[in-house]
């Protein structure tokens, strides 16, 4: 899991892992041909896959992945930075309105619905940045 003081920049066996917990979460399973079906259905999955890659440590997945994630911000209206640490089993419910600061922390098993905001600007850095999920313990 990606989370404070951990690079942002992950190997692809870890990246591979989080993109089939996050199928897991929105399908309820993680098989190649499952995730691919699925990648034509969902747009929150579509979307988070990749989001995922952006982390990636090969440049050239990397740039790809970057300039997908772009194309689906701006068509769908997700805002969410690669920058932002994000858990396992992470899904986007719907189209819209969601937009997520890159210095919140999101951690396992956390579910955006459309409307979001988490984050802030100037006036929200005496209250600090969100932290979103349960804290395994």
């Amino acid at each position: 899991m990606l989370l404070e003081g951990v690079s942002r920049y992950m190997m692809m066996a870890e990246i591979v892992r989080l993109i089939k917990s996050d199928c897991e979460k929105y399908f309820g399973k993680k098989t190649l041909s499952g995730m691919l079906r699925e990648y034509q259905r969902s747009k929150g999955f579509r979307f988070t896959f990749w989001l995922r890659l952006c982390s990636s440590n090969l440049v050239l997945v990397k740039f790809f992945a970057k300039i997908m994630r772009r194309h689906y911000t701006i068509k769908f209206g997700y805002e969410v930075s690669e920058k932002t640490s994000i858990g396992s089993m992470f899904a986007i419910m719907h189209i819209g309105g969601v937009v997520i600061n890159d210095k919140c922390v999101i951690r396992d098993n956390v579910t955006i619905y459309n409307g979001v905001t988490l984050g802030g600007g100037k006036k929200m850095v005496k209250f600090g940045h969100q932290k979103l999920g349960r804290i395994a313990g």
